[in-house]
């Protein structure tokens, strides 16, 4: 009997040992990203390692290699953090999400009845996550932007938190 997908990434021992299809390298990584939560955003390689049970020379090249994609940094060298792009990788999941696609033909009737994009976004962080849009062809359109940077998202979000 297969395993929930919630119980594989545990560092409890390997639970596809043999399996010539598992990529041990990529379940770690995914294993390090998820050791970073709200309430510690910022970790070393020592806690994420002990956190994981992965040790820590493997935690330290998947540490490397995210941060050359460009999905964590170490300001300090030493505690690291997940960057913004990192929500690019559920960028598909939330545009398919029930509120984007039935919110897409309503998005579409009021951009061509005002002749102006319209979107739908949530907070990630300090940036807006933009989930539905539909544009005029007049205006360009972008997937992110820093909210803090973005004045007009501040008074738009001041109240929603």
């Amino acid at each position: 009997m297969d395993k929930h997908p919630d119980d594989l990434l545990t560092g409890d021992g390997d639970p596809f040992k043999g399996d010539p299809n598992f990529m041990a390298s990529l379940a770690r990584g995914l294993e390090v990203i998820q050791a970073f939560t709200p309430q510690r955003p910022l970790l070393s390689i020592s806690q994420i390692s002990q956190k994981t049970g992965i040790p820590r020379a493997a935690v330290r090249r998947c540490l490397y290699t995210l941060s050359k994609l460009g999905f964590v940094y170490a300001e300090d060298g030493k505690n690291f953090q997940l960057r913004p792009r990192i929500s690019a990788l559920g960028h598909a999941r939330l545009a398919s999400t029930p509120l984007a696609r039935s919110a897409q033909p309503v998005l579409r009737h009021l951009s061509e009845m005002l002749n102006e994009s319209c979107s739908i976004a949530t907070l990630d962080g300090d940036d807006i996550l933009y989930i539905a849009r539909a544009s005029s062809s007049r205006i360009m359109t972008i997937d992110r932007i820093s909210a803090v940077a973005f004045r007009r998202g501040r008074p738009r979000w001041a109240g929603c938190c």
